[in-house]
C-alpha cells in the first residue's frame, strides 16, 4: 500500500513529493476521472476563475506543485480533486461507529464504480505533519489534495458517504477540501461538527464524525445549505446513502442505481449487527464490514479509525 508524508510547515507548492510510481498512478487516475466526468479536452474550460476561487489558496498551490511533477495541467488536477462534487452517485459507502472502552471505532467501506479496481490498487495513506492543530492521516489516492476519509489523532475522525436530494447545487466550499481543512485546522469534535454542518457546500453528502469518547459520534445529513444531525445511541450509529432525518424530496429518478438500491439493506444489516454484538477489536470491525449483506462487489477500500489513539488500519 502506498504511503507518503506531507510536511505542512513547508511551502505549499513543494509539499507533495511523489516517487515515479505515484506519478504514474496520478496520471492514470486523473485520466479516468476526466473521462468519467466528461471534462477532457475543451471541457476543461468549465474550470474557470469562479470555480478556482472557492478553493483555498494553499490547496491550489499544492495542486500546482503536483501538476508540475506529473506533467499535467492544474485544471486537470483541479477537476480530479472535484470528482465527488461532479459524480457523487458513483460513490457509495457504508460506515458505522461502535463504542469501546477507549472511545469509538470508526469503520468504513468505500464503494466506488472504478475501472480495474484502480482505486483499491492505488490507495494512498498520507500522514500530514506540522499542521496548526497537529498530525492527521487521510486515506485517498495519488494526486488528491482533499480528503474523503481521515483521522486527527486525539481529536476526531471523518468519513463521507454519497446522498442525493433535489436541493439546488451551489458554489460552496468543495467537500473534500472542507474535510481536509477541518482535519488540519480544527481542535475539537464539537467545532468540527459545527463547521461541517453550517458551511455551504456544492452538493449533498452524509458525514460520519467520531471523537475521543463514545458520546461523540454523529451522522450529519447535508445538502448545499441544509443539515440535520443523527446522533449515536449508546455509541452506535450507521450510515449508508439515504437521508433519515433531513426532509428530502428528490426530483431525480435514480432507483436503478446500485448504490441507492442497496442502501436500505446495507443500513439495516449494519444496525442489526450492532444490536446483536459489538466489535472488540479492529479484526472484529472488518468482520462487520465484510458481512455478505454489507460489503459490495465495488468495495474498493475498507478502513477502521480510532480518534482517541490515532490508529488507522486500511485494507
Amino acid at each position: 500500500m502506498n504511503k507518503i508524508q506531507v510536511d505542512l510547515g513547508s511551502c505549499p507548492v513543494d509539499r507533495w513529493r511523489l516517487e515515479e510510481k505515484l506519478v504514474r498512478q496520478t496520471k492514470e487516475l486523473i485520466s479516468f476521472y476526466l473521462d468519467d466526468i466528461g471534462l477532457s479536452g475543451d471541457g476543461l474550460a468549465l474550470i474557470d476563475d469562479a470555480l478556482l476561487s472557492i478553493i483555498p489558496g494553499d490547496y491550489l498551490n499544492e495542486i500546482e506543485g503536483l501538476a508540475r511533477q506529473c506533467e499535467l495541467s492544474s485544471k486537470e488536477l483541479v477537476a480530479g480533486n472535484l470528482y465527488y462534487d461532479f459524480m457523487k452517485m458513483v460513490f457509495g459507502c457504508t460506515a458505522f461507529s461502535a463504542p469501546t472502552p477507549d472511545g469509538p471505532f470508526h469503520c468504513r467501506n468505500l464503494d466506488w464504480l472504478a475501472e480495474e479496481r484502480a482505486l483499491s490498487r492505488f490507495t494512498l495513506v498520507t500522514e500530514f505533519i506540522n499542521g496548526p492543530c497537529g498530525k492527521f492521516i487521510t486515506v485517498g489516492w495519488p494526486g488528491v489534495v482533499g480528503a474523503l476519509s481521515g483521522v486527527a489523532n486525539g481529536r476526531f475522525a471523518i468519513t463521507l458517504n454519497a446522498a442525493m436530494s433535489s436541493d439546488k447545487v451551489d458554489m460552496g466550499f468543495p467537500i473534500a477540501f472542507l474535510i481536509r481543512s477541518v482535519l488540519e485546522r480544527v481542535t475539537s469534535f464539537d467545532e468540527a461538527v459545527e463547521i461541517l454542518s453550517h458551511t455551504e457546500i456544492p452538493c449533498d453528502c452524509l458525514l460520519l464524525i467520531t471523537g475521543i469518547n463514545n458520546k461523540q459520534a454523529v451522522v450529519i445529513e447535508r445538502t448545499p445549505k441544509r443539515f440535520a444531525h443523527r446522533w449515536a445511541k449508546d455509541g452506535k450509529v450507521g450510515v449508508t446513502n439515504d437521508f433519515h432525518i433531513l426532509e428530502n424530496y428528490s426530483a431525480v429518478d435514480i432507483s436503478d442505481n446500485e448504490l441507492v438500491a442497496t442502501s436500505c439493506g446495507r443500513f439495516n444489516r449494519t444496525n442489526e449487527l450492532l444490536q446483536t454484538q459489538l466489535p472488540k477489536s479492529f479484526a472484529d470491525c472488518y468482520d462487520f464490514l465484510s458481512d455478505e449483506k454489507v460489503k459490495m462487489q465495488i468495495t474498493e477500500q475498507q478502513m477502521v479509525f480510532q480518534a482517541s489513539t490515532g490508529r488507522v488500519d486500511v485494507r
